[in-house]
């Protein structure tokens, strides 16, 4: 698609390459929706990597028994007055 539109082989190679990096960066692997500023929620949900590696993952871990060690836990204390699920209520949401 990218090859009809544009002049030559090197000009689509970068346009490719950048779009990939950017679908690649912005899939959830590397950093999670949440922690992502404004527009770049965006490149989460436009990228196709976001879905493709959500399925294959979900697809792999199905009917596996998933075990934690200590050292994959983090204790926390919520803020005075509030439970744990009200302090973790964004995270919980999506």
């Amino acid at each position: 698609l990218t090859i009809a539109v544009l002049p030559d082989a090197q000009s689509t190679a970068g346009l490719v390459i950048l779009f990939t990096m950017m679908s690649t960066i912005f899939s959830g692997v590397l950093q999670s929706r949440i922690a992502l500023p404004g527009f770049w929620i965006f490149m989460y949900r436009a990228s196709p990597f976001t879905y493709w590696i959500s399925v294959i993952v979900s697809t792999l871990m199905h009917g596996r028994a998933i075990e934690c060690s200590l050292a994959e836990m983090l204790p926390f204390n919520p803020s005075l007055g509030r439970t744990c699920g009200q302090y973790l209520a964004l995270v919980l949401e999506t």
